[in-house]
């Protein structure tokens, strides 16, 4: 926030008697009472600019939580879009590698199982062309 109410602003804010006794004396009643009205607004100025700097506060105090909890948020993100990726990454080379298998005719494209495997399809159409 652009203002912050210090303690010493506020503690020469609330000495309230300190104004009511430099009063000028024996003015009469209407000095006396429009004293009176501006140290009531002085007053109640002092309170809003406290309960203001309050509000600040806890307003700062709000912004800096969320912000640390979407930084959270953003890292848990970032972390499961990683394994996304990597995800993608290891099916594609899975993809990749049976299609290199299947083109190139080694027929073990669900892998070798104590020696077998899956007949090669391309074997088996060179076999039944005459």
């Amino acid at each position: 926030t652009g203002f912050v109410l210090t303690d010493a602003a506020i503690a020469s804010i609330r000495p309230i008697e300190l104004l009511e006794h430099s009063a000028p004396q024996g003015l009469g009643s209407e000095a006396d009472s429009r004293f009176a009205e501006a140290i009531g607004k002085l007053e109640r100025v002092a309170q809003r600019l406290v309960v203001e700097q309050q509000y600040g506060q806890r307003l700062e105090a709000l912004t800096s939580s969320l912000q640390a909890k979407i930084s959270a948020w953003q890292q848990r993100l970032d972390r499961e879009n990683e394994l996304v990726q990597d995800f993608k990454r290891q099916l594609e080379g899975s993809i990749h590698h049976s299609q290199r298998r299947i083109k190139h005719g080694s027929g073990d494209v669900f892998g070798s199982i104590k020696g077998g495997g899956v007949p090669s399809v391309r074997g088996e159409m060179d076999a039944a062309m005459p």
